[in-house]
C-alpha cells in the first residue's frame, strides 16, 4: 500500500501477485461440467416458467366459472369456515 490517507494498490504490485491456474485439462473439465449444469437449470426454469404459466390459466378459468356459476362453490367454502 502506499499513500498516507488513503491506501491504494498498484497496477505493478497486482501484477506481482503469485495467482495460481489449474491446469489447462482441469479448467476444459470445469467448462465442461458447468455447460451441462447450465442446460440442467435452462430446462428445469423452463419446465417451471411453463407450468406457472399453465397453473395462472387454470386459476384464472377456475374464478371465472365460480363467477359466473359454472361452479357452485357454496359447499366448499362451508366446509372450509367449519
Amino acid at each position: 500500500m502506499t499513500g498516507v490517507s488513503v491506501p491504494h494498490i498498484s497496477p505493478s504490485q497486482i501484477a506481482s501477485f503469485p495467482i495460481c491456474l489449474p491446469s489447462r485439462k482441469i479448467q476444459d473439465e470445469i467448462v465442461t461440467y458447468l455447460a451441462r449444469a447450465i442446460t440442467e437449470f435452462e430446462s428445469l426454469i423452463l419446465t417451471a416458467t411453463n407450468a406457472i404459466t399453465l397453473l395462472k390459466e387454470r386459476r384464472a378459468a377456475l374464478i371465472s366459472a365460480a363467477v359466473t356459476g359454472k361452479i357452485d362453490v357454496r359447499a366448499q367454502s362451508k366446509a372450509l369456515a367449519a
